[in-house]
């Protein structure tokens, strides 16, 4: 699975150098990488996080570092108002997949 998402990253024109990959669920080495006004690139957000609150959190990390998202091709600015709002709408789908997965 690891190559499908570095062929999706690619594709979103992600520098291979800045491609980070994490084992298991974590993704804490791509997330402690982040620095002041870059932006995050996901293809899918149930990459960057398992949960709501997750992501939630992950949400406040990138808005006190100035991050933007990208999931696939969309942007989302975490400090601005539909950001947040599209965000924690991703966010719950993602926990809803994550737990649909863990059903099966």
């Amino acid at each position: 699975e690891l190559s499908v998402q570095r062929q999706a990253l690619f594709e979103l024109e992600v520098v291979e150098d800045l491609i980070y990959t994490d084992h298991g669920l974590t993704g804490t080495t791509a997330l402690a990488a982040v620095r002041d006004g870059d932006t995050f690139v996901v293809p899918k957000l149930d990459r960057l996080a398992r949960s709501a609150p997750d992501a939630r959190a992950i949400a406040n990390l990138f808005e006190n570092k100035g991050v933007k998202l990208a999931l696939g091709a969309s942007v989302y600015d975490p400090t601005e108002p539909m950001g947040k709002m599209f965000f924690n709408i991703l966010a719950t789908f993602a926990e809803f997949e994550f737990s649909l997965d863990a059903c099966t």
